[in-house]
């Protein structure tokens, strides 16, 4: 077992084993609370709700929970591992909605192959969320359960892809044409399998739906004309492959491309190309962190039936604008000397903590301005510091969780202030 192996084996299971847990939000000190919480005071609320369905937003977390479900059918390039082994992704995506966008999100794997029963036990629980996240799903397979559910709820249903990994290239590649002095609407896409979620995100900021095409036998004559490549698989494609490619190429290696390509070799071979990876260790990262928790913040936030097309340009504009501002220093890494708008700098960080005002904002406003939103937002001002509030209360209890191991009741604290309201706005 290689080393980064054991060291992320050891990350999931030491001291409480995975990656998140449920904490309470209320105070429960004593028999009055609990009376409060449980019953007789939960029936109260429960008879609202019963009334008027939209008083689940009010009186529950509904609101303010995600559903992450899969059934493990394509786990990245492992192809299909199962619902039980899809848990330690679906938690990290979780901890990823908590911390970037205080987003409780729960981790739901379903032992079931067949798409119409997936539509059928997804639609059976659905009214325990206020939206839905299918994850790590085969592409087709999560295209149709997605469609079924959109007829049948009015919350949010989105697929990873859509909102994560596809937002992150196209807000990649519309700053990489500033820089390659090309057009968005005249680029040509070669991507390395298909990918709907990309495809339609693409389309979506202007590329020509003719323009995007999947990796034929033929690969030099396929990328001879290619302004962007989009490496999402194991195809069988080498760096040397990328120098087929016009002026300027814009080359976009995701995780199922890591590894086929030495990104440092390819970089030698074609240093005119503005290169954009998964990897940490390269520029112009794709991390779909800088996307999906900001875009279902903005959903939450206003009550959003769906989130459309409006709402994914929105993010993926805000992205992209980002990223041309000058980064202050105190978002700066020690080791980072200079963080300025390009070739190698097209992509915010994750760790930029604009991104929780900048894109949450444009997206709400989007959502609204579309009409998918049932609650509009009126004090945008007010909203911004909301969103810094919660965004610094999760890194301020992350930063405790690390300095005292989980130990000190200090941990806990946070919850007997009270959260913000999305009808406060």
């Amino acid at each position: 077992m290689q080393q980064e192996d054991k060291k992320a084996l050891k990350y999931h299971s030491e001291g409480r084993p995975g990656k998140i847990e449920v904490i309470p939000t209320k105070p429960l000190r004593n028999h009055e609370e609990i009376a409060l919480a449980y019953t007789p005071g939960a029936i109260i609320p429960a008879k609202e709700i019963s009334d008027d369905v939209w008083n689940a937003y009010k009186y529950t977390n509904k609101g303010n929970l995600v559903a992450v479900i899969s059934n493990g059918s394509k786990i990245s390039d492992s192809g299909n591992l199962g619902a039980a082994a899809v848990k330690p992704l679906l938690e990290g995506r979780s901890m990823l909605f908590k911390i970037y966008a205080d987003i409780d999100a729960f981790d739901i794997e379903i032992a079931e192959e067949n798409s119409d029963k997936l539509v059928e036990i997804i639609h059976s629980m659905a009214g325990t969320f206020g939206a839905i996240e299918l994850s790590n799903i085969e592409a087709k397979q999560s295209y149709f359960i997605k469609q079924q559910l959109c007829k049948l709820l009015d919350i949010p249903i989105i697929d990873d892809n859509m909102c994560g990994k596809a937002v992150c290239c196209a807000a990649a590649i519309m700053n990489a044409t500033e820089f390659a002095c090309k057009e968005i609407k005249e680029l040509k896409v070669v991507l390395s399998s298909n990918d709907e979620a990309i495809s339609s995100t693409l389309s979506i900021i202007g590329i020509k739906h003719e323009n995007i095409v999947t990796l034929g036998e033929n690969k030099e004559q396929s990328l001879s004309t290619a302004d962007v490549f989009i490496g999402l698989s194991q195809k069988d494609i080498t760096e040397s492959d990328i120098t087929a490619m016009p002026h300027d190429p814009i080359v976009i290696l995701l995780s199922g491309a890591v590894g086929r390509i030495d990104f440092e070799k390819a970089r030698l071979l074609r240093p005119d190309a503005i290169f954009s990876t998964c990897s940490a260790d390269a520029p112009n990262l794709i991390n779909e962190a800088i996307a999906f928790p900001y875009i279902f913040r903005a959903a939450l936030d206003t009550l959003a039936g769906t989130i459309n097309e409006n709402m994914l340009l929105a993010a993926t504009t805000a992205i992209a604008m980002l990223a041309r501002r000058p980064v202050p220093a105190s978002l700066k890494r020690k080791q980072e000397k200079e963080l300025s708008y390009n070739r190698e700098y097209i992509l915010p960080l994750p760790s930029d903590r604009r991104l929780a005002t900048e894109v949450t904002v444009a997206v709400a406003k989007a959502a609204i301005e579309s009409g998918t939103a049932r609650h509009h937002i009126s004090d945008w001002e007010h909203y911004c510091d909301t969103l810094l509030s919660r965004l610094e209360r999760e890194y301020s209890f992350h930063r405790e969780i690390f300095a005292h191991h989980r130990s000190s009741h200090k941990l806990h604290s946070r919850y007997t202030r009270a959260m913000p309201s999305i009808i406060s706005y």
